[in-house]
This record gives C-alpha cells, sequence and structure tokens, in this order.
C-alpha cells in the first residue's frame, strides 16, 4: 500500500510538472525578425489621462493596430513615476490585429509620469519565412499646477544620480556613449541611432526590445510584490557603434545588459 502511493505521488507530481513546464513554454516572446517593410501599423498610442470624474486615478492606455490580423501580436507597456517603477502591461494574442491595454492607478499631485510601450506583430509568410515588425509610443502626464520644468528637473537630477551610480559601479567611461532613458527611446521611431542608417537602427531597435523583454519586463512582472522601488533603465549606446548597454537595478541588484552591434548592422 505504501509503495502504491508513493507511486502515485511521483505520477502526480510529474504530472503537475509537465503541465507547468507547457505554460511557461506556451508564453510567447517578444522575438526579432527581419523587418517586413511592407507591414505597418494602422495606428499604435499610448495615453496617459486623469479620470475625468476622479482625479486621483489615473488611466494609462496602450492601444494598437497592425495593418491585417497577424500570426502573432504583443504589446507591452512600462508606466514610471517620478522616474521610479510603477507598473507593466503586457498581453499577447494570435490571428487578430488590435491589442488594447488599459488599467487605473492612483495618481498623486506634484508627481510626473511617463510611459513607453512597445507594439509587436510576428508574421509568417506563406513561404515559411518568419518577420516581424515593431513600432514604441509614448506618453507624459505631469499632475500638478505648478511649474512642470522645475519638476522635470528634480527627476531628472534624482535620475542622473542613479544612473551615475551604476556607470561608475561598472566602471563605464560617460564620453564614450550616448544615454539614452528607457522612456525616451521612442524618438528613434523616425531618429537615427548615431553613425547608423535608418533600417540599421530599427534593426538594432528590435533587438534591443527582444532583450528587454526576457531580461527586464519578465523579471519585473513576475517580482511586482516584492520589487524594491527602481529607477527608469538607462540604454548606452557607444560611439563607435560596437555595441550597447542597459544599465538598471532589479530587486537591489545593480544588472547590465549588453548587445552588440554586428559590422553589417554598421554599415550606412
Amino acid at each position: 500500500m505504501r509503495n502504491y502511493l508513493y507511486l502515485t505521488l511521483i505520477i502526480v507530481s510529474s504530472i503537475i510538472v509537465t503541465i507547468y513546464v507547457l505554460i511557461k513554454s506556451s508564453v510567447p516572446a517578444i522575438t526579432f525578425f527581419p523587418i517586413d517593410e511592407k507591414m505597418k501599423f494602422d495606428f499604435a498610442q499610448t495615453n496617459l489621462k486623469l479620470e475625468p470624474n476622479n482625479q486621483e486615478q489615473l488611466i494609462w492606455t496602450s492601444h494598437s493596430k497592425s495593418e491585417r490580423p497577424l500570426y502573432l501580436r504583443q504589446d507591452v507597456s512600462l508606466l514610471y513615476e517620478d522616474g521610479l517603477f510603477k507598473g507593466v502591461q503586457s498581453k499577447w494574442i494570435v490571428d487578430d490585429a488590435t491589442i488594447l491595454l488599459e488599467k487605473d492607478v492612483p495618481a498623486h499631485q506634484q508627481r510626473l509620469y511617463q510611459s513607453i510601450s512597445y507594439h509587436y506583430g510576428e508574421i509568417h509568410q506563406p513561404n515559411k519565412k518568419i518577420n516581424s515588425i515593431g513600432k514604441m509610443s509614448s506618453s507624459e502626464l505631469f499632475y500638478s499646477h505648478s511649474d512642470q520644468q522645475e519638476k522635470v528637473e528634480e527627476v531628472n537630477e534624482k535620475l542622473a544620480a542613479n544612473w551615475n551610480t551604476l556607470i561608475e559601479h561598472f566602471e563605464l567611461n560617460p564620453n564614450s556613449y550616448v544615454a539614452i532613458p528607457l522612456t525616451k527611446l521612442s524618438m528613434y521611431n523616425d531618429k537615427r541611432l548615431p553613425t547608423l542608417s535608418k533600417g540599421k537602427t530599427d534593426k538594432v531597435v528590435g533587438q534591443l526590445w527582444e532583450g528587454l523583454y526576457k531580461n527586464y519586463i519578465i523579471p519585473v512582472s513576475e517580482s511586482l510584490d516584492t520589487d524594491e522601488a527602481h529607477h527608469i533603465p538607462l540604454i548606452l549606446f557607444h560611439k563607435d557603434a560596437s555595441h550597447l548597454i542597459v544599465i538598471f537595478t532589479l530587486n537591489g541588484k545593480k544588472e547590465k545588459l549588453i548587445q552588440h552591434i554586428s559590422t553589417a548592422q554598421n554599415e550606412s
């Protein structure tokens, strides 16, 4: 009887582990594939606004639509309050075009809210090739009637102090890099990274979001209840276009991600 119970426990445990693995492996990830130049988004936007009937609630939305339904659509949106992480939203769908993310969060006066989203689509071609598209959007809201510029400067000073600590910790030379706060990355929807063509910029940014999703967004999502408030990550793009680095603190640990840029990517 004891052996039978022991065998039953082993079987049940194996089933539970198998189900867990299947569930974990079935969650899509943002994966960069060669960009489909013909496929576009009809729109991709992020918006922050106060609830009209309740000024203590912030409505945080991310909304996008591809030109047609795609094999996989996935959007992720990050929110920061006074430069500190406030929340993350993420959703994936198959054989569809539109994603709407919406969440109400408590709003506080004299606070600066910033959000950035990445809108992603995976396309499976008839010839079995796989391509992808991606686009960023962002939004800012300053909840106050006082001087916004003064508040922005205050937040930037705190962020700079945090980033300088990380730069010193990892022994980086700030003069060798172009510094880009994650919340400002959406400017490179239309702008080129230094010395790179627009096409190469799009490729580097797409690969960057793949790395951010796996190494920052997923860990942040899994530690929402335990994570100490951390600052906006900083992207450091090397001026020789050989690599970029992302630095941030998560769960009290200083983190550094490195993305190498191939010679082919660096051709104009």
